[in-house]
């Protein structure tokens, strides 16, 4: 596709007290980052939730535009964005994310543009605190019992958050998860993306507060599920990676009978095994063996 005629792409940053939070660097490469894209048509909205740390100061200087607003989530401040947002697609880059290579949103248009897709997903680099690079897989099937997909690594049409609605401004951390089973509810086209275009960093909520990612993912199924969901039923969808046949069934329904399969295909055979673990299963993890058999752990020692 020629370069003249990609369409417009929204990327939407959302911060607050930078300096406060030791994120200068950090974010001063996301801003590289995007203005080095090569892609012809490419707009960046700051969103500002109210800094009052001299962040703004260091904008104004730099000759950042932003938009400021009231503090009142990040849910809000990325809703806000999307207001602003004037491209056909957009993508969410924390203030500590970036884009990897300079082709990356290029290569993602050009396959949504090809398929005719809402969304497109890939796989993105989780760089530790050591600087160590590693690949975060994103797989869409798991999708109804965990968070599945990365939102740094995908691109969506805005008129998808405008046939569905936007994000929900109740959930602190979790409002991507339930915009993405919003939309695959409806009937949403997607598209595995072939190449990563994106990395985000160890150390926000989602990579180090377990609770509050069970909790709010908890939230996400009483929402979609009914509030008969408890929070044991959501840990066990979590850590399994599948969720009762009525549940799947009832969401996916809107999809085409291709998907809806390989939703139950790979859901069943999460299912399956977590049954047989319960029967047998040998591990060694985290410097741990056991061995358990018909759910009676048989060994659980410390390696010497």
């Amino acid at each position: 596709m020629p370069s003249n005629e990609l369409p417009k792409v929204s990327v939407i940053t959302v911060i607050k007290n930078l300096r406060q939070n030791d994120r200068i660097d950090y974010f001063e490469k996301c801003l590289s980052s995007v203005s080095g894209q090569e892609y012809p048509d490419m707009e960046h909205i700051i969103v500002d939730g109210g800094s009052t740390d001299g962040t703004q100061d260091f904008l104004r200087e730099r000759g950042i535009s932003f938009i400021e607003e009231a503090d009142k989530g990040i849910a809000e401040g990325m809703n806000h964005g999307l207001n602003h947002a004037t491209g056909k697609y957009v993508i969410f880059l924390n203030s500590d994310d970036y884009f990897i290579n300079k082709t990356g949103v290029k290569e993602a248009v050009v396959t949504l543009e090809k398929s005719g897709a809402d969304f497109g997903y890939s796989d993105v680099d989780f760089i530790r605190k050591n600087g160590e690079a590693k690949v975060r897989r994103s797989n869409i099937y798991p999708l109804f019992s965990v968070m599945s997909l990365c939102h740094q690594g995908m691109i969506c049409r805005k008129d998808l958050f405008e046939r569905i609605g936007f994000f929900d401004e109740s959930f602190r951390i979790s409002a991507d998860y339930d915009f993405v089973l919003r939309s695959v509810e409806s009937g949403a086209g997607y598209v595995r993306l072939a190449e990563r275009f994106a990395a985000f960093r160890e150390g926000g909520v989602s990579t180090t507060d377990t609770k509050m990612v069970q909790h709010e993912t908890w939230l996400v199924h009483q929402k979609h599920y009914g509030d008969k969901i408890s929070l044991s039923d959501t840990i066990q969808y979590m850590r399994e990676q599948w969720v009762p046949f009525g549940i799947l069934e009832k969401n996916v329904r809107k999809q085409s009978l291709k998907e809806r399969m390989k939703f139950k295909l790979i859901n069943f055979r999460h299912y399956a095994q977590s049954k047989r673990k319960e029967i047998f299963d040998v591990r060694t993890r985290k410097g741990k063996r056991r061995i358990i058999l018909f759910g009676i752990h048989i060994i659980k020692e410390e390696k010497r």
